[in-house]
């Protein structure tokens, strides 16, 4: 197993150019750059790891954690879409089907919450005229368990 400052040595001597090799070089640097600031920062040097990082890395590294929270908000919405399609309601704009979403990840991760409006938007309301709503409650989780613990 290299050690991410090797790996930096012999990405850097690649000189010929190459489309798909480019891409790999590319998220192989920004991975042996963050491995190198990660190390950094697990023996307590935070400075050395925020000196090191290029701005790249920083761009880099927000494109992936972009993907990933667009991956969560497809995922979220797919799922959230095939329980209103399967309700058969929400067919009128006047009753739309509530949706009793919480959590601070789904409204405070970076766009996810404005992401699944937007599926939800396109596939419901402009592909299918089924109506919605996203609702949130004070307490869902502990008024959830309670009626659970009441039902037989």
């Amino acid at each position: 197993e290299a050690a991410p400052s090797e790996v930096l040595h012999l990405l850097g001597q690649y000189k010929s150019p190459d489309p798909t090799f480019d891409r790999e070089r590319w998220f192989l640097e920004a991975l042996a750059c963050l491995t190198l600031a990660e190390d950094a920062l697990s023996q307590k040097k935070p400075a050395y790891a925020a000196e090191n990082a290029t701005e790249a890395d920083y761009d880099t590294l927000f494109q992936l954690l972009d993907a990933m929270a667009e991956r969560s908000a497809r995922y979220a919405a797919s799922i959230l879409a095939a329980a209103v399609i399967q309700s058969g309601e929400g067919t009128n704009a006047s009753k739309p089907v509530g949706i009793l979403c919480n959590g601070t990840t789904f409204y405070k991760t970076y766009n996810i919450f404005a992401r699944v409006q937007g599926y939800l938007d396109e596939v419901l309301t402009s592909q299918r005229g089924l109506y919605w709503a996203i609702l949130t409650a004070e307490n869902d989780i502990t008024l959830g368990t309670a009626i659970a613990g009441l039902i037989e």
